[in-house]
């Protein structure tokens, strides 16, 4: 396909296929006819249509090629990497250097696995993508309308589209009525966009989300029709950027650019970055041995996080952070005051929450302090709030219902009510509910039937209907829609009581005011209004009994006349306010990431007012004061909020060197933007984990170190992208995810810690034990090899499993991250493994020497390392016993790294169930550790097999020295806990709060 290459490196708003002066956007409809040389009614001629296709390709997302295996393996057996690699496997073998070359053959298998499976997926997404594109197209082509294949789409074309079509490709509306679609896909944002072919955007670096007068491909029409010219087909469509970028490598890790800086000559010695590289893919390797609980391909990628990598989670706003359902937040009604509700995590239930009613306005900060209301139909005082409600009541499409067979008092069921429709009209229908109004009020609130509807309409933005009263026979428009608009259609407004007065200049200032107060609140504000309607000519005031064909005849009358004649000289009710509220569980999440060290951004496509207010209620910002009072102190608070547009503006040098922190908080996301935060925090050497569900999202998805797709919602094309698929859309499972992959990480470093420090104290016994000679000078080894071979295969194998499958420590989030400059291995590890090593080595030592030259004075024997014999039977006992000390302290020695520091009594005197359940909660290790202390005594006891394979005697007086020793290793491991304690103690004085986390985030 001709033109420039598609590339998510930057937010450029589409000109199409290179053949538009500027975006579309930013040009009339007329003019992009002008500059594709078409015609608007009769669209391409035929010959037109097929030398275009010609010039700039089908409207395909690229070639679609079957996904080839053996082309995918084959790719990772010839690569670079692969075969210098191979060709030192070769040359070690060539020596005959067998252990190296092992070592080398499994990193080319880990590498090849690895790399086939991160290309099968890659392809698999960008099959899933093909499937998103409409399979056909309903085109004008010279003057004939023909449905034709998508692909046959070209730049030029006109195509029309109506209630549920797929856009095929991107176009810029050349008319429309009352059009919305669904650009999920695209923006990550659930409620349908309004589109208006009137609209033209003098910006040209306007997102996609705020391009009203252009349709996207991919795209569903949810609403209304319209009529649009061609601009952009395949790669060169919003979806199809998308595309093209699935279709670059993904991001390798830190390890993996090193050794391409170092194969390039601009890093450090080669061999140094693979010894490096091999070591950490060793190291990762481990999490095989500790069973189920790591070996799935989720947990191998959460336990990268704890290798001294700072963590950075980059969120989706809508349905992760918050619920993914609008509730109504603020409600003020004029002369009357201002409600406040807070729905609880039930925002369809109107029986649950709490309502809290003020005299003030929104925009009065001296307003008084509201008051909780009721809970049951908290009341009003009829007069303007009669009104009002009877607006949000009727002026409605939706529909709430109650599910009776579910029980109300259970606070922790399923949500009993059932809401269907717009998500707007029914978070406004909710709020008259709570003061019922509703089907199954007592109250005569709805004794209303609705006689002619004016439903929304892009242009107007304002939806109307006309009800009478079953009562009275009285007619009432009820109006609600944007407040601009419905304000300048008032001439009155509410007051005190069920008093009105005329609007001037004042009052249009102050209902202005309390729109933008809400507004900053991060609420998107309705105005509600009514006007009696006067009867029909045709038909005299007061109702009959018999009046039902004259009902009829005024519906039929009042749709005759336009809605102009009806949607002027209203009252002006009230203003809603209405938002998607944080779920009950992100603000404590977000804390806890706070203290864990993970710093949290939110990537949204929302506007900046409403990303900021739900950034404040969530703590990924500090609370409005603080905030202020932070931009006055540090000024790299400034940029904790920002526009893609003002972020996009930036270059990637200006980026790293300008800015100290990175935006929190990221409004009018396009997918560029949130591929540009990656690489921006990539830089910073921080580890990213981005949660998306839109097709918008896959790319950067693909980028991070983690994807986290959202499963309900997500589309298929960003869970193919994501290794992680969130089943609850859930902020806080992502943190329960980072706990998990400290839980792991804390595992392997306890399965590290008990094979490495028994190792040390081994080799330490054994090259000790090589001074013990018989007569003959020969060294007698304290231990058999069967000995150890059956304590490291037999015994430890099943102890090292159960570690794996340990509990988290209750402090696990509340530990900042490691420091980088001490790898994946901190000091104290390393100063543990000395350590329990020494007093190992002293055990079994002891137990040796105390046996041999305390008990039965020196007596080694002859050739006791070969075979048993009666002047072997000191030596015999002798490592007898040193083996059941090396088994029991070694068994003992697991539980004792259930927590580093903690002492294994904790708790055991105030709580003696607990800390024994403590012991007996992870079944695998408890059995472990109580199945090989009790199998040591057929070992020792069972003639052949003791002297016969094992080279070791049985006992009886020696058990005092086997208790002796291993109280006296339990002791010394309770004793260096206790000083690393004090150690810790004088370190670390003080405490940060979870506010100063924050704030020192900010100010760094």
């Amino acid at each position: 396909m001709l033109g420039k290459s598609a590339t998510p490196e930057k937010a450029v708003a589409p000109s199409g296929n290179d053949i538009l002066s500027r975006a579309a956007h930013a040009l009339t409809a007329q003019d992009v006819v002008r500059e594709l040389h078409t015609d608007e009614k009769n669209g391409l001629t035929q010959e037109e249509a097929a030398e275009r296709l010609t010039r700039y390709g089908p409207n395909e997302f690229g070639e679609e090629t079957p996904i080839r295996l053996l082309k995918i393996l084959f790719a990772q057996l010839f690569n670079a990497m692969t075969l210098v690699l191979a060709l030192a496997l070769a040359a070690s073998f060539a020596i005959r250097a067998w252990v190296e070359g092992g070592v080398l053959a499994a990193l080319i298998l880990i590498d090849i696995v690895i790399g086939f499976f991160q290309d099968l997926q890659a392809a698999r997404i960008v099959a899933s993508l093909e499937s998103l594109h409409s399979p056909t197209a309903h085109v004008w082509r010279g003057g004939l309308y023909e449905t034709r294949e998508a692909t046959a789409v070209v730049p030029g074309d006109v195509i029309e589209f109506k209630t549920g079509d797929k856009i095929p490709a991107d176009a810029r509306l050349i008319d429309s009525v009352v059009l919305e679609t669904d650009e999920a896909l695209l923006t990550g944002e659930s409620l349908p966009v309004q589109k208006n072919h009137a609209a033209i955007l003098g910006d040209p670096d306007v997102s996609p989300g705020d391009q009203s007068n252009v349709v996207f491909s991919s795209t569903v029409v949810t609403k209304g029709r319209g009529r649009a010219v061609v601009f952009a087909t395949g790669s060169f469509t919003e979806i199809g950027v998308i595309a093209a970028a699935l279709r670059m490598n993904q991001a390798e890790h830190p390890e993996d650019d090193e050794l391409r800086r170092a194969r390039d000559g601009g890093g450090r010695v080669p061999v140094l970055a693979y010894l490096k590289t091999g070591f950490r893919k060793v190291w990762r390797a481990i999490g095989k041995f500790l069973g189920l609980t790591v070996g799935t391909p989720l947990q191998r990628k959460l336990w990268r996080p704890s290798e001294g990598l700072r963590v950075n989670i980059c969120s989706d706003k809508t349905g992760t952070l918050t619920q993914g359902r609008m509730v109504a937040k603020a409600a003020w009604i004029p002369g009357h005051g201002t409600y406040f509700v807070d729905s609880g995590d039930q925002p369809y239930n109107p029986d649950v929450g709490e309502v809290e009613f003020t005299a003030g306005e929104p925009s009065d900060r001296d307003a008084p302090a509201a008051i909780a209301l009721p809970a049951e139909k908290p009341q009003h005082d009829g007069g303007g709030a009669y009104h009002y409600l009877n607006i949000a009541a009727l002026a409605n499409n939706a529909s709430l219902e109650k599910d009776d067979g579910d029980d109300d008092s259970d606070e922790n069921a399923v949500e009993p009510w059932k809401a269907k429709g717009d998500p707007t009209e029914i978070a406004i229908l909710v709020f008259s509910f709570r003061f019922g109004h509703r089907d199954d009020s007592a109250l005569p609130m709805l004794d209303w039937d609705k006689v002619a509807e004016f439903p929304f309409d892009s242009t107007v933005k304002l939806m109307s209907v006309v009800c009478r009263h079953r009562e009275s026979g009285e007619l009432q428009l009820f109006t609600k829609g944007a407040t601009e608009r419905v304000m300048e259609r008032c001439t009155t407004m509410s007051s005190r009581g069920d008093t009105t007065e005329d609007m001037n200049s004042e009052t249009t200032l102050a209902i202005a005011a309390n729109a933008k107060a809400l507004a900053q609140d991060g609420l998107r504000v309705l105005a509600l209004a009514s006007k009696p309607v006067p009867p029909t000519p045709a038909r005299p005031q007061g109702r009959g009994d018999d009046d039902d064909d004259d009902d009829d005849d005024d519906e039929k009358k009042m749709h005759a006349l336009p809605r102009e004649h009806f949607e002027r000289g209203l009252i002006f009710r009230g203003l809603i306010g209405i938002y998607d509220p944080p779920r009950p569980e992100s603000k404590p999440s977000v804390q806890k990431c706070h203290q864990a060290g993970i710093q949290v951004h939110m990537l949204t496509g929302d506007h900046i007012d409403t990303a900021r207010a739900i950034a404040h209620e969530v703590g990924i910002l500090p609370p409005p004061h603080r905030q202020d009072a932070l931009l006055q102190s540090a000024p790299a608070a400034r940029t904790t909020v920002m526009t893609a547009r003002d972020f996009d503006a930036l270059s990637d040098a200006h980026i790293d060197a300008k800015l100290p922190q990175l935006p929190l908080v990221v409004a009018r996301c396009t997918p560029a933007t949130k591929v540009r935060m990656v690489d921006a925090l990539h830089r910073r050497g921080r580890y990213v984990a981005m949660t998306g569900d839109g097709v918008n999202d896959s790319p950067s998805l693909q980028r991070a170190d983690i994807g986290i797709a959202m499963g309900p919602n997500g589309s298929d094309v960003a869970k193919s992208a994501s290794d992680i698929i969130l089943m609850d859309d859930n902020f806080a499972s992502i943190l329960n995810a980072v706990e998990e992959g400290r839980r792991i990480f804390d595992n392997v470093q306890k399965f590290m810690l008990h094979v490495l420090a028994a190792n040390v104290g081994l080799v330490i016994t054994l090259l000790v034990g090589l001074a013990f000679r018989d007569d003959e000078d020969l060294s007698v080894f304290p231990l058999s090899p069967v000995e150890i071979l059956f304590m490291m295969l037999v015994a430890g194998a099943f102890t090292e499993n159960g570690l794996g499958f340990e509990a988290a420590s209750p402090d696990i989030l509340r530990r900042p991250p490691q420091n980088l400059k001490h790898g994946m291995l901190p000091p104290e590890f390393w100063a543990d493994l000395i350590v329990y090593g020494l007093i190992m080595a002293v055990c079994l030592l002891g137990s040796f020497v105390i046996v041999l030259y305390g008990l039965y004075g020196g007596k080694l024997g002859d050739d006791c390392n070969i075979e048993y014999s009666d002047a072997c039977g000191a030596a015999f006992r002798a490592r007898s016993t040193c083996y059941v000390v090396m088994m029991w302290i070694f068994l003992f020695f697991a539980w004792e790294l259930i927590d580093s520091r903690r002492s294994f009594f904790y708790g055991a005197l105030a709580d003696p169930n607990a800390w024994r359940r403590r012991l007996t909660d992870n079944k695998p290790l408890f059995w472990s550790v109580v199945v090989g202390v009790v199998i040591v005594f057929p070992t020792i006891y069972i003639p052949g097999l003791n002297h016969d394979a094992f080279l070791h005697g049985a006992i009886d007086k020696e058990w005092g020295i086997v208790f002796a020793l291993f109280f006296f290793f339990l002791g010394s491991c309770e004793v260096w806990k206790w000083q690393k304690r004090a150690f810790l103690r004088r370190r670390h004085l003080m405490v940060e709060s979870e506010q100063d986390v924050a704030d020192r985030d900010l100010e760094r």
